[in-house]
């Protein structure tokens, strides 16, 4: 490795060639590299529906959902088993290990399904797939007060416009229902006109028809024979003949039945602006351009589409990706550009301008190199990579601080030249090389760890070590080659153009200032103090131990800093949502989604009476669908709105009427939805049990001052009613299954055909009118139809029964499950660690012994969170372990490891106590600045122990060592220190959206790299001195020989 780097200095045009390939690679790679807001993931699952309309979800239990589970659960490579059964279909989601192929699960997992032989006549086949979640880069919502079928069509025509642009992979359509005919004949006028339900889907499906009758292939020609009577429309099935009497008249079927060519009756409601609306979600392909794509999309909507659309309908792109992704790459380039000024100043001050220059260049070298490399990783540049090079940002600079400043100080000690460049380089390129490699071990667990939130994590892991290993190219081999003039008298290129602008006189006066500053503290602080903890090694130590335990045990274990696994960061997005209970009536969710819909623009209004000139809302959306009412604020960007999302909120809040009977009520904006709740999920084959462990269990949650509310998923019970014959049936010849088929033609319908329409398949369906389905009298009125075709009353032949049925049912593992929701308020999230530990405390011991066939676990976001943390904590520890090996074999020792390691302690401790100062929860983003900030001080302790040790192969005893190595290494320390805090001061104060997310991990790095420092400088060489006597009298209690002897401090 000297041999390299001595070549790269004497051959400044390899350097130079280098650098110059790095660059030109990092521009086209930059232009090469897909770019997008949040990575495009595949869950590690596989979904399996299963649609079985109109059965009861215990039926779909039954029927479906456990004969999916026994298939697959003992297939190899899966990990859970989820399965959900609701009113007409069942979902079951299989859950693959993390290193499993996928593709082998998935074809696996098809082969059982399709080899059950036991699914009801009356389901549809198995649908089975593997889920990919695109992130839209563009949300647009057409809205307007026009008919339903005029606005979906409205909407098909812009969606193929929008994906004939360049970029866009794919539109998808939203918030449209599809076609369907309902046939709709009563039981008065079957009975009569004599018919059934058989009557009627027979004619149809005998009138309503094409049918290729094979062709006339003769030496003239080839002609086609087709029988062509298809109805396509309302219209063409009204003139179906039904019935044709024997005087020749015809009963049609518009004489007979209401046909309605409309839509299914699915439940569902979306307004923009108080406006009926659809929605369309704007993709990209393999390759993403989230800027570009907006652009183009943005343009034809403002140029094309809107001068186009008829009065009173709107336009509106209410989400829009790129904005997110070009405020994070400002935030990047701008705090970025700040926080490198201020290196430079701080650099060009204590070394020279050189120097300082050259420095700063390097790190963008290195952020050239990654991405050059960084499309052939399949990563990315998204948001979460524009953090990590946030992240690095403050890392990278070290390196080149490290090699640069002991350039300089050969430069100082009369050394000129190439020379000064490869001694310089040489004598520090151990623990460059090996801090570069520690912060790599420390990153790398981000790519290991389980779940799909390794999708999310691994692309900061390539991010790093990616522009650490090109930094390491940098200050090892171009930098020194650009330094080889150092010591020169002849100025350079930036010391002339100082001059040329008169800054000359000012730079020297300032450099002189801080190098006499740096001198003072160095010999008159900084030794006499050493000198002083030196001599009272037992108190120090002390007090390090003391502040560490302190902090950890007295601050942090105490609460006075929590922990949130994602820091609460409003958005520019406020949601308010009412879920109520499973066959609730949909008017009622209709009615909620209107007061929200109501008072969202009453909360617009009185905003624009208070700010009359100021733009606050984008849109106002509100949406209905089966049992949930949503509403939505899609808000300006903070900065530039005179009131905050939190006031917004509260105002939204105050405004909204309470509806007693919804099971869940959330107001959220922050970007992490479950921010403030905690799901416990109770399973056992006992749904008594369960109900009662979780009646328990919710009184508990409701004591908790934090918890405002408590629900769990268990939608309440309604009735259902089960048909059974009476003895008489079997005397006419009617069957239950003849019982069950009629009563479902009558309420659910029977489908007939479906008839292509366009691109819709649409269901033609015969039962009784919308009106008589609603009422449940309508069942005493139905006849029953024998096989020879007598018919007799339902209330003759047959009986009712009621009973509670569930409405939902979900299975975790093929046990029936529950789970208990508590929300918590705004500001509490840090007390959800608390109660989770008084829960398992004090609470659960006691409730295990009552209910004792009931299981528990902490579900959701809190089991994967603790997945995470468990999986990242154990890579950790074996990264350290890693870590040491390489330190001891380097340094061949096994104890002078440990003293690297002992800042690692206190970096965490600066990061709770920068938390502390600044009134924040520490969080993930703060775990991932805690990394960043141990590769720092590691790289500290390896500069000052490496030099240590040198000393003493030099024949230095330890007090000597110590002494010098401290004095010589206090300024390369103090400036990898120095210039990671200033570089990252600029992010620290930003009040951006998009800086929230980072201000966590900026204070943990910027923090624990400052009380670090300390450490290195102070408590390091008095854990050598104590480390260097315990092993001195190991080896004298063992009789060993002593290669150094170890003076008294005084000497």
């Amino acid at each position: 490795m000297n041999g390299i780097m001595k070549w790269f200095v004497h051959n400044p045009v390899a350097a130079n060639l280098l650098m110059f390939m790095l660059v030109i690679g990092g521009l086209v790679g930059l232009q090469k590299v897909g770019k997008e807001s949040f990575p495009s993931i595949s869950p590690h699952q596989i979904e399996v529906s299963v649609v079985y309309l109109g059965a009861g979800p215990e039926e779909v239990e039954e029927r479906i959902i456990i004969r999916i589970e026994e298939a697959v659960y003992d297939l190899d490579g899966v990990k859970r088993v989820r399965g959900t059964a609701r009113e007409g279909i069942g979902f079951v989601t299989i859950e693959g290990l993390d290193d499993y192929d996928i593709q082998k699960l998935l074809n696996d997992v098809k082969a059982r399904v399709d080899s059950i032989n036991t699914f009801p006549r009356l389901s549809e086949r198995p649908r089975v797939s593997q889920p990919v979640f695109n992130n839209a880069v563009m949300r647009i919502a057409i809205a307007a007060d026009l008919p339903e079928a005029e606005l979906k069509e409205m909407g098909r025509r812009i969606r193929n416009e929008m994906a004939a642009l360049k970029g866009v992979a794919r539109v998808e359509l939203n918030g449209i229902r599809p076609y369907e005919i309902s046939i709709e004949v009563d039981e008065f006028t079957l009975q009569k006109y004599g018919l059934s339900f058989n009557d009627v889907a027979q004619a149809i499906s005998r009138s309503s028809v094409n049918m290729p009758a094979g062709k006339v292939d003769n030496e003239s020609g080839n002609i086609q024979i087709m029988t062509r009577g298809q109805s396509y429309t309302g219209a063409d099935f009204e003139k179906i003949v039904v019935l044709r009497n024997e005087d020749g008249t015809r009963v049609l079927l518009s004489d007979v039945a209401k046909v309605v060519d409309g839509f299914t009756e699915d439940k569902f409601m979306a307004h923009i602006n108080r406006k009926n609306a659809v929605l369309l979600n704007v993709n990209t392909g393999e390759n993403p351009n989230v800027v570009a794509v907006s652009e183009v999309v943005t343009k034809y909507v403002e140029e094309e589409l809107r001068p186009s659309l008829p009065d009173g309908v709107e336009a509106v792109i209410w989400d829009d990706q790129s904005k997110g992704f070009k405020s994070r790459a400002s935030t990047l380039i701008n705090n970025g550009l700040s926080g490198l000024v201020l290196v430079f100043i701080g650099l060009m001050l204590f070394l020279t301008p050189r120097l300082a220059a050259w420095v700063v260049a390097g790190i963008g070298v290195s952020f050239l190199g990654t991405f050059m490399f960084l499309p052939m990783t399949g990563e990315t540049l998204n948001m979460i990579g524009m953090f990590a090079f946030i992240l690095i940002l403050g890392i990278v600079v070290d390196d080149a601080i490290i090699v640069g400043e002991n350039i300089h100080r050969e430069n100082q000690r009369g050394v000129k030249g190439e020379k000064a460049s490869v001694l310089g380089v040489i004598k520090v390129s151990k623990p460059v090389i090996f801090s570069a490699l520690t912060t790599m071990i420390f990153f790398a667990p981000m790519a290991m760890v389980p779940g799909d939130t390794r999708q999310f994590t691994t692309v900061i892991a390539v991010v790093v070590i990616l522009t650490l290993t090109f930094s390491l190219f940098e200050s090892l081999l171009i930098l020194p080659a650009h330094l080889r003039h150092g010591g020169e008298e002849k100025p350079g290129l930036l010391a002339r153009f100082f001059t040329k602008i008169g800054l000359t006189k000012w730079v020297d006066y300032l450099r002189a200032k801080a190098d006499r500053l740096l001198d003072v503290t160095i010999t008159k602080y900084y030794r006499p103090f050493l000198d002083k903890c030196l001599r009272r090694k037992a108190v120090t130590l002390s007090v390090f131990i003391g502040m560490l335990i302190f902090v950890i045990v007295g601050i942090q274990m105490g609460g006075y800093v929590g922990f949130a696994f994602q820091p609460s960061v409003p958005q520019d997005f406020i949601r308010a949502e009412y879920t109520f209970p499973s066959g609730v009536p949909f008017s009622t969710v209709k009615k909620a989604t209107r007061e929200l819909e109501d008072s969202a623009y009453k909360v617009v209004q009185d905003l624009k009476v208070k700010y009359p000139d100021a733009k606050i809302f984008k849109a106002t959306m509100a949406f209905a669908s089966g049992r949930g009412a949503r509403a939505f604020f899609v808000l300006e960007p903070g900065e530039d709105r005179p009131v905050s999302t939190e006031e917004i909120t509260k105002m939204w809040r105050e405004a909204t009427p309470f509806f007693p009977d919804a099971k869940e009520i959330k107001f959220d904006n922050t970007f992490n939805n479950d921010s403030r709740g905690m799901r416990i999920r109770l399973s056992s084959s006992d749904s008594k049990a369960i109900e009662a462990a979780a009646e328990a269990l919710k009184t508990k949650l409701a004591s908790y001052e934090a918890i405002y509310y408590v629900t769990d998923t268990a939608d309440s019970a309604q009735a259902e009613a089960v048909l059974s014959l009476m003895p008489s049936a079997e005397n006419m010849g009617i069957s239950l299954r003849d019982l069950g088929l009629q009563v479902r033609q009558a309420f659910y319908g029977e489908e007939v055909q479906r008839i292509p329409r366009g691109i819709d398949d649409v269901k033609v369906m015969v039962r009784y009118p919308l009106k008589d389905r609603k009422s449940f009298d309508t069942l005493n009125k139905l006849r029953v139809r024998s096989a020879t075709g007598s018919e007799v009353p339902f209330g003759s032949v047959a009986k009712v029964n009621y009973r509670p049925a569930y409405t939902t049912i979900r299975r975790t593992d093929r046990s029936r499950t529950l789970t208990i929701i508590a929300s918590f308020e705004e500001g509490k999230q840090a007390e959800i660690d608390k109660i989770r530990e008084d829960l398992k405390e004090n609470f659960f011991p006691d409730w295990e012994k009552k209910f004792r066939h009931v299981d528990h676990t902490f579900s959701g976001g809190a089991e994967g969170q603790q997945e995470f943390m468990n999986s990242l904590i154990t890579n950790f520890a074996f990264g350290l372990l890693i870590i040491y090996i390489l330190f001891a074999i380097a340094f061949r020792s096994y104890f002078k490891p440990f003293i690297i390691f002992t800042a690692l302690p206190f970096g965490y401790m600066g990061a709770v106590l920068g938390h502390l100062f600044l009134g924040m929860d520490i969080s993930i983003f703060s775990i991932m600045g805690i990394a960043a900030a141990m590769g720092v001080v590691i790289n500290d302790n390896l500069v000052l122990v490496d030099y240590i040790c040198s000393l003493r192969d030099k024949g230095y005893d330890v007090i000597q060592a110590i002494e010098i190595s401290a004095e010589e290494r206090f300024r390369p320390i103090f400036l990898t220190s120095f210039t990671t805090f200033i570089g990252l001061l600029p992010l620290m104060t930003e009040t951006s959206v998009q800086a929230q997310f980072l201000i966590p991990t900026v204070v943990s790095l910027s923090f624990g790299v400052l009380f670090a420092t300390a450490v290195t400088l102070i408590l390091v060489p008095i854990l050598y001195i104590l480390m260097s006597r315990a092993r001195d009298r190991i080896y004298n209690l063992l009789g060993w020989e002593l290669k150094e002897v170890l003076p008294n401090p005084a000497e």
